[in-house]
Formats: structure tokens, sequence, C-alpha cells
């Protein structure tokens, strides 16, 4: 089964027809205590991607419960962070898109018959370095919303560094490597060192010249429930908007979640990623989703979420989470 699933890591991929004019409305969503407006910002440069559609081999059947989390007993899915420390950051758009590169770069390596001996280790993909950098190369974002296929063009067209190279700040900084680095200016991969000369002044830092970096050979989108199994099964994690609704901040482990009836339209403002499905207790069908809210949230950072195909009791309103999916191919993890 390994053999067979590494074997469809490196299907081919097919151009992607445009996008529909309505698929192409600006997103912004509901407002809550924990969410000041909206989180994703598709519409501006979504045109300017060239994406691919998934096409992976087609298992017959698709199994009827899958994760990443448990394939075959070994986890290959990095931990659920949290956004919102050390301050709140609008970045859930980054931290899905960089843990769905991440999970699929260890699953490769994992599957391929470079690791018999199981010693990759988990990629922890830099936030940082996509809000500090990537904007600046392909307007992806900031901490006021952002556009999660753009953080895989990102990864197409500069590579991602890992975490080492820029930690988390949760704020917008500038992205010269000319300049000092600074609380505001933080280039794509620096170090600091303390200042020897003079203790009590702050330490010295500078920029890193030579450093790996992720890189994706290219970007893809998928919609419903059948191309999203079999995107996740073939090649790991996708990125899905979402509308993050107060009900879905209340989520709590060991329950599927289904939206209540709510008089308040649904509208994508959030992204989350969804790594698995399967049929919980009650027979409701669900989406494994895990969320940028830290593992104090939900199921250690996980949720079960009703799809569309539901025929359990709770219903299928599932948030939107099936109308627009994306995903990055890997290709390498090197300096260039």
């Amino acid at each position: 089964m390994l053999l067979s699933l590494a074997a469809t890591l490196g299907a081919v991929v097919q151009p992607h027809l445009p996008l529909a004019a309505e698929a192409l409305a600006p997103l912004q969503g509901r407002t809550s205590r924990r969410r000041p407006g909206g989180e994703l910002f598709r519409a501006h440069n979504l045109s300017e991607l060239s994406l691919l559609a998934a096409t992976p081999p087609e298992p017959s059947p698709l199994p009827a419960n899958f994760s990443w989390s448990n394939r075959e007993g070994r986890n290959y899915l990095s931990t659920a962070y949290n956004q919102h420390i050390p301050q709140y950051c609008g970045s859930c758009w980054a931290f899905a898109a960089t843990s769905c590169l991440a999970d699929r770069w260890y699953i490769r390596q994992m599957l391929s018959d470079r690791a018999e001996n199981h010693v990759s280790a988990e990629l922890r993909l830099s936030v940082q370095n996509v809000l500090s950098c990537g904007n600046l190369v392909t307007r992806c974002g900031t901490c006021q919303g952002g556009n999660d296929a753009a953080v895989y063009q990102y990864a197409q067209l500069h590579g991602i560094p890992d975490e080492s190279c820029s930690s988390y700040m949760a704020e917008d900084t500038t992205c010269r490597a000319e300049d000092p680095v600074t609380q505001t200016n933080k280039p794509a991969c620096y170090t600091c060192w303390p200042n020897t000369q003079d203790p009590s002044q702050p330490a010295k830092c500078e920029a890193v010249a030579r450093y790996r970096k992720l890189f994706a050979s290219g970007v893809g989108n998928v919609r419903g429930a059948e191309a999203m199994k079999k995107e996740i099964y073939a090649r790991g994690p996708i990125s899905c908007g979402i509308d993050a609704t107060d009900e879905m901040e209340a989520y709590k482990a060991g329950t599927t979640f289904a939206q209540p009836p709510s008089s308040t339209p649904a509208r994508v403002d959030h992204v989350v990623s969804v790594v698995g499905w399967g049929k919980d207790s009650q027979n409701n069908d669900y989406w494994l989703v895990r969320n940028s809210w830290g593992v104090t949230w939900g199921d250690e950072g996980f949720m079960k979420l009703v799809t569309s195909y539901n025929k359990g009791p709770l219903g299928t309103s599932n948030n939107l989470v099936e109308s627009d999916c994306y995903f990055g191919i890997v290709d390498r993890y090197d300096y260039d």
C-alpha cells in the first residue's frame, strides 16, 4: 500500500480552467470577538495564478475512513499552531498553507524509497517569512487577511524556509536583506548573536545568505467532496476556506460539528486544512479539519465537521468548507 501511495505523489497535473467570475468576488466574512474582519482575500490575485487541476490516479474505491494523522499507525501531520500569539494576527491563510506544504513534504519523504529507515524529520515552515517576505512577491497577505493559494505560488517562485530562519512574531514587517535587522525589518532568514563588546546593548542580528527552502512545482484547486478526497488521499492535506462562526469557536473535543441554523448568511472568512475523513459513532460522515487556534481549541487543534454527503442525524451544514480548496505540489527542499 505504501508503494502504491508513493506512486501517486508523482501524478501528472493538467491546466485548470479559469475560475468562474463569482469565485473571484470579494470574500470578506462575518465579524466576531476573535476576528475583527475577514481573514481570506483571494480575489485580488487569483487571476494571476497558473492553477493546476488534481489528477491523481483514482483508488477504487476510496476508503470509508482515512486520515494522515493515522496512516497505518503513523502520524504524518505537523501540529496545530496558534496564529493568535504573541498577539492577534489574521494569518490563518499562511498557517494553513505552510502546514499543508510541510505535511506533504513529510509524506513524500516517508513514502519514498529513500525513507526506508524512517529517519525523515517533520518540517516546520516559517509563517513569519511568508508575512514579511512572501507578501512582497505574491501579495499573499498580511495580519489583516490573505490568500492561501498565493502562499503556494510563493513556494513555487521563491521557496519557504523553515521556522528557525524567522520565528513567528504575529506582525507584519518589511523584508530588506540589505538593511539592519530590526523589530520592523526581518529578512528572509536571519540570526542574532550576543553583543560581546557591550553585553548591556542589544544583540547583533544579521541576515543569513545561504539556507534551505521548500519549493512547490505547481498550485492546484479542488472543490467538492469527491475531488477533495482524491487529492487528500493521493498527495496530502489541502487548505480550504471556511465560515468561522461563533459556534465553531465553541467546538468541543469528542463531538462532530454541524453549523446550527442562522439568519446570518454564510461567508468564507477563515482558512483551515482538511487532512482526512471518517464516520462517527452516530453514523455522521465528517471531515477531519486542522485549525490554527492552538491545541487548546477543539481536539488538540482539530475538529470533526460534517460533510455534504452526510446521511447521519447532524445534517450537512459544514460552513462552506467544500466550496474552494487549494494545494501545492511539493518539489524539493534545497538551497535553490
